[in-house]
C-alpha cells in the first residue's frame, strides 16, 4: 500500500479550526470623502468592522508590503517587476531563501518596502487615487462583502 502525505502551507493554525479571514478593499475615487460616501451608502456601519480608510499616502511600510504581497502574489516573476515596476531590477527587490525543506524561493528583501516606499506609492499609483479599508478583525459580515465588492476591489489576508 502507499502512503501519501499532503501538506497544507497556512499562515496560521487557527485558519484551520475557524476557517477565520480578515479583508482588505481597495476603492478608487477623487478623494476620501467620496470613498467614505460610497461605503457608508453600501455599509453604514463598517467602522464596526472594518478600520478607518486610508489613502495610498497614509500607509505605513507594514500596510503597503501587505496590499503589494497579496495583489501580487506571483510578485517575485521577473516580467511583472520587469513590466509594472520601472527603475527597479528583480536582483534589487529579491534574495533567495532557503525553506524549511531546503527548498530555495524568493523572497523581498528586508528593507526593500521601506527603503523605497515613496517610489513604490508614485508608481503603483502616481494620482493618489487608491484608498484601503482593512478589516478590523477577523470574519467580517460576508454580505457587506459582497456589496461592497460592487464598489472596490477585495483582498482576502488569510
Amino acid at each position: 500500500m502507499k502512503k501519501i502525505a499532503i501538506v497544507f502551507c497556512v499562515d496560521n493554525i487557527i485558519d484551520i479550526i475557524t476557517n477565520s479571514s480578515s479583508e482588505l478593499f481597495v476603492l478608487n475615487a477623487d478623494n476620501l470623502e467620496t470613498v467614505e460616501e460610497m461605503v457608508s451608502t453600501i455599509y453604514p456601519n463598517y467602522l464596526d468592522e472594518y478600520q478607518k480608510i486610508k489613502s495610498i499616502n497614509d500607509l505605513d511600510e507594514y500596510e503597503l508590503d501587505i496590499f503589494i504581497n497579496t495583489k501580487f502574489r506571483l510578485w517575485n516573476e521577473k516580467n511583472y517587476v520587469d513590466n509594472y515596476l520601472p527603475g527597479f531590477k528583480f536582483a534589487d527587490i529579491y534574495e533567495d531563501v532557503t525553506g524549511y525543506n531546503g527548498k530555495i524561493f524568493k523572497r523581498v528583501k528586508t528593507n526593500f518596502i521601506s527603503d523605497n516606499i515613496e517610489a513604490l506609492k508614485n508608481i503603483m499609483d502616481p494620482k493618489r487615487n487608491l484608498f484601503f479599508m482593512f478589516s478590523e478583525d477577523e470574519n467580517p459580515n460576508w454580505d457587506m462583502q459582497e456589496l461592497l465588492m460592487d464598489i472596490g476591489e477585495r483582498y482576502h489576508l488569510g
